[in-house]
């Protein structure tokens, strides 16, 4: 996600989730503007289970098991929760208006229980 003041500015999704009991999957809607607001959607994780959204300032490909770390050490926890009862988590990510943080590139993947055992965890896709 390349953050700016306005326009010519990118978010997409790189790699696939994976996990033993789905693939987790990792959505972000709304542009990455400074001062803007995001939504940050996991998918396609066990219900009622512990996540964490997780931020880095470079890409990686790191094979974990059976899944891929997409973010380069060291990662940030942004956010960690539990999922809904559906097997999702939301939530709403504000970007702070500061004009330093213009053109730094900022990257985003989950992690969730996918499954009922206590090594079910999986990985989203990164962002």
């Amino acid at each position: 996600m390349d953050l700016g003041l306005v326009g010519a500015v990118s978010s997409g999704p790189y790699g696939q989730g994976c996990g033993p009991g789905g693939l987790a999957d990792l959505e972000v809607a709304g542009e990455p503007v400074l001062g803007a607001v995001l939504d940050v959607r996991v998918g396609d994780v066990a219900a009622l289970a512990p996540a964490g959204l997780y931020l880095s300032l470079a890409p990686a490909a790191m094979p974990l098991g059976e899944c891929t770390l997409y973010l380069a050490a060291p990662q940030l926890a942004l956010a960690v929760g539990m999922t809904y009862a559906t097997g999702a988590w939301s939530l709403s990510l504000g970007l702070p208006p500061e004009p330093v943080l213009a053109r730094l590139e900022l990257y985003l993947q989950a992690a969730a229980r996918t499954g009922p055992g206590l090594s079910d965890l999986g990985l989203t896709n990164g962002v």
